[in-house]
């Protein structure tokens, strides 16, 4: 953990998983699996939590839990959508290319 906070100023979101994970959390899948929200589409987090559920390693409780640590606090896509250059809001990157401030 050292390491990728040192060299790239990683920070875990405190949200989904307290200081143990690189992956979980991550801003960006955050975004992809908001847009496909928006699209009802699957996205790949979607698939994953499938998985673990078919598998026997994920419960519905846990499940219920995951996708409840997943809410953010209003702005958080505003800001990731920030820091990407993008000057449109997450409805606008969702209805995809030739939507107005892309």
């Amino acid at each position: 953990m050292d390491f990728p906070r040192r060299e790239t100023a990683w920070e875990p979101i405190r949200s989904f998983s307290p200081d143990h994970a690189l992956a979980s959390g991550c801003r960006l899948l955050k975004l992809l699996a908001a847009l496909a929200r928006i699209n009802k589409v699957s996205s790949s987090m979607d698939h994953e939590f499938a998985n673990q559920v078919r598998s026997g390693d994920l419960d519905g409780e846990s499940l219920r839990n995951s996708y409840g640590a997943l809410e953010e606090r209003p702005g958080f896509y505003a800001d990731v959508l920030r820091e990407l250059d993008l000057s449109c809001s997450l409805e606008t990157l969702a209805a995809g290319p030739g939507a107005s401030g892309l």
